[in-house]
């Protein structure tokens, strides 16, 4: 039970900076695409 408990408080800050680096990566792909998608329909709205 203590090499369990050891093994989960050791592994707990690699989980934390997994979760941070995952959510930025998620953040900045959407952000890509909302700018992608703006740049698309303000050339729209500008040719026609």
């Amino acid at each position: 039970m203590v090499p369990t408990i050891l093994l989960t408080v050791l592994a707990l800050p690699f989980v934390v900076l997994a979760a941070r680096v995952g959510r930025r990566r998620w953040a900045r792909r959407c952000e890509a695409a909302r700018v992608r998608a703006e740049v698309v329909f303000h050339h729209r709205l500008t040719r026609s």
